[in-house]
């Protein structure tokens, strides 16, 4: 073995999570850039569904108050210190399990965003976000 060794063909078995599949469908995929408002808050993450700003009409992240689903990032967002312009799912067939929806957001309101740009479905039951 050399010094640089990393073992990346080696026979381990480790326990690794299974992956949560964001797509459950085989309709199209649409995505398109968008700009994303800052956001103070911290760093927006993968998967997490956007609205739209009423006033400033850029995206910004859900709330449990939010009515609309505007798009569902692709990647992180780091938007903290300013508008970012940024790849967004804008239709497709999704796991609702695997959106980062706001804490508490029940599977009621996930069934109440659904419209003919996305729908969802659970890959098993639906897991209230916590």
């Amino acid at each position: 073995m050399s010094d640089n060794d990393l073992n990346i063909a080696s026979n381990r078995s480790e326990s690794l999570p299974d992956p949560i599949d964001l797509f459950a469908g085989d309709g199209d995929i649409n995505t398109a850039p968008d700009i994303i408002a800052t956001y103070a808050t911290g760093i927006i993450p993968q998967w997490a569904p956007l609205t739209r700003d009423a006033t400033s009409k850029k995206l910004k992240p859900m709330t449990l108050a939010t009515e609309s689903l505007d798009g569902i990032t692709v990647y992180a967002v780091d938007a903290r210190t300013a508008d970012v312009k940024q790849s967004v799912y804008k239709g497709g067939y999704f796991n609702a399990n695997a959106i980062k929806w706001p804490v508490g957001f029940t599977e009621a309101q996930v069934l109440a965003l659904a419209h003919d740009k996305y729908l969802f479905r659970s890959i098993g039951a639906y897991v209230v976000p916590a």
